[in-house]
């Protein structure tokens, strides 16, 4: 079968990092990109088989390790994989590019792809962040520790939990793209990840991978050393590129709601969205106003300036083709078919795509694709070698924002049994991204629910059987109803951000592979299931890893 090829990336090369974008100059498609090159690479836990991590500058001023911390954050992302393994994705077998990549990810097969998009990178680029953030700790720690006492300078307290919280959301990532699902019953049964706590200087360490619940304490132990000394003394002009106070307890949000620890997910996402939390929304209406011009909706919707975007990442990758209205992967796609009948253009609780503000979430169909777009991941290009035009394509995404911590933070109402509150809050969110929204309430969405089937694979709803490891009441109860008008909402808010495979993995939602027919109307197939407890449900780590000695998840 013919395939397309992706862009690649050699990891033997320098790790880079973009740690500023500068003030805009003449509007939002004016960004200046200031590339900084890091002097180490350690790509990932098994290359410290091969390489001594101690041919480095010496960190002896607190300002080269303010500028350390900017390369520990992540230059390659989930969002690719996460999107393809979730029930967002059809096949259009008339449509012919995909790549080995993208078919292990649909199919849910081993990847052993470690191109631009692969599971791999985020491997690799979670033990260099994690080294990163160890070598900064390091260095603290070696600063006049006895000068300092109790009494660390506040620039230097506030480095020290930025690095802790790092590597705190390093081993978070790793453990939901690596790892089982949590669940508390199994956790002590189920395979974690080594916890790295310093600067591996072994040739040749052996790894034991633990458990997944002393796995999950250590990531807990890290989150909570650090949060109460984050600050943003150091950050200059780009707070959004770092783990600002926001973005600390948002990450601190999703990480309790997670765990199922409902009331401190609550109290941290209070901290976000403070008293006015309609006013830390995205302004979906000045969204829609930029137009349907895709670098501009791309360009707005990371603007630093939005009070919605808590933390901004760079990334490898073209993603303005792979989730465009090109042909690059249009064997795969998010069509018009699942858009109608599941997301956002079903008919939702709060309403259907014709009250939207945004318009971005048009079907482009051709006879080369069928998709429904939403930009919401600009280009941008890298150049190693202007005169010869060469580079890497780059992006920004947004992974934590005001918009999922106000869901998290009614889901974790709901689960506390605190439903008008949990209500109020989905009312929030319709009313910012849909105009005129229908006001909900607790027994509207209850009978809404109730009048429909659930979901079939030739037969698709928006309501699908929940089957989480945690209480959550009969089916068709009103605790059930409103988990499912609050997941809708996370499905739809997380569109093509990869967040919606974790809620699959959380509640156990039964997905299937379907093939869509030539005119995109109807399931032509249905190829495969991925019941409540298929191991596929967990991304198998690395094989290099493997070979260099971790044990490998169960199949």
């Amino acid at each position: 079968m013919k395939q397309h090829t992706l862009y690649n990336i050699d990891d033997s090369v320098n790790k880079t990092s973009i740690v500023k974008f500068m003030k805009r100059c003449g509007g939002l498609s004016a960004y200046l990109l200031v590339i900084v090159m890091t002097s180490f690479m350690l790509a990932s836990c098994d290359e410290f088989l091969d390489t001594m991590p101690d041919n480095r500058s010496e960190l002896d001023e607190p300002e080269k390790i303010f500028e350390m911390l900017t390369s520990a954050y992540p230059v390659h992302d989930y969002v690719y994989f996460n999107e393809l393994m979730s029930d967002n994705w059809d096949e259009y077998p008339r449509y012919k590019n995909h790549t080995t990549l993208s078919d292990s990810c649909w199919t849910w097969s081993e990847v052993s792809e470690t191109g631009t998009y692969s599971p791999s990178n985020v491997w690799s680029d979670a033990f260099s962040g994690i080294t990163t953030a160890n070598m900064a700790l390091e260095a603290i720690d070696k600063l006049n520790p006895d000068e300092y006492g109790d009494n660390m300078p506040l620039k230097l307290r506030q480095a020290r939990a930025e690095a802790i919280i790092l590597r705190a959301y390093h081993h978070f990532i790793l453990a939901n793209v690596f790892c089982a699902p949590y669940n508390k019953e199994k956790n002590a049964s189920q395979l974690g990840l080594p916890y790295q706590y310093k600067v591996e200087r072994e040739l040749s360490p052996h790894y034991e991978r633990g458990t997944l619940d002393k796995f999950y304490e250590a990531i807990q132990k890290d989150l909570e050393e650090a949060l109460p000394n984050i600050g943003e003394s150091n950050f200059d002009e780009v707070p959004k590129y770092h783990f600002n106070i926001n973005a600390a307890y948002a990450f601190a949000t999703r990480f309790y709601l997670f765990t199922e620890q409902w009331q401190k997910a609550v109290d941290c996402a209070n901290r976000v969205l403070g008293s006015d939390p309609a006013g830390m929304l995205r302004d979906w209406a000045a969204q829609a106003a930029v137009g349907s011009d895709r670098d501009q909706q791309g360009q707005k919707w990371i603007d630093a300036e939005c009070n919605a975007n808590l933390l901004l990442c760079t990334t490898y990758g073209n993603y303005r083709s792979v989730f465009g209205n090109v042909s690059t992967l249009n064997h795969y796609s998010h069509g018009n078919y699942v858009a109608t009948s599941e997301t956002m253009r079903a008919n939702n609780p709060w309403g259907n795509s014709s009250s939207a503000y945004i318009k971005t979430t048009s079907r482009y169909s051709s006879n080369t694709l069928d998709r429904v777009l939403w930009w919401k991941m600009p280009y941008f290009f890298q150049y190693t070698n202007i005169i010869k035009g060469n580079g890497y394509t780059r992006s920004v995404y947004t992974p934590l924002t005001a918009d999922e911590v106000l869901l998290a933070r009614a889901e974790a109402n709901i689960m506390l049994g605190n439903y008008e509150q949990a209500v109020s809050d989905m009312n929030i969110w319709a009313r910012s991204i849909y105009n005129g929204a229908t006001k909900l309430t607790v027994q509207y969405i209850t009978d809404f629910y109730n009048k429909i089937k659930y979901y079939s694979p030739t037969e698709p709803t928006i309501k699908k059987h929940l089957n989480p490891a945690f209480d959550i009441g009969e089916e068709g109860g009103v605790k059930e109803s409103l988990l499912q008008c609050v997941l809708q909402m996370r499905r739809v808010q997380g569109f093509y951000e990869g967040l919606r495979w974790w809620d699959i993995r959380r509640y156990g939602i039964v997905i299937y592979r379907r093939a869509i027919t030539f005119d995109g109307s109807a399931v032509e197939q249905v190829l495969d299931e991925l019941p409540v407890d298929d191991l596929r449900r967990t991304l198998q780590i690395p094989k290099r890893s493997i070979d260099a000695g971790f044990q490998p998840n169960p199949r």
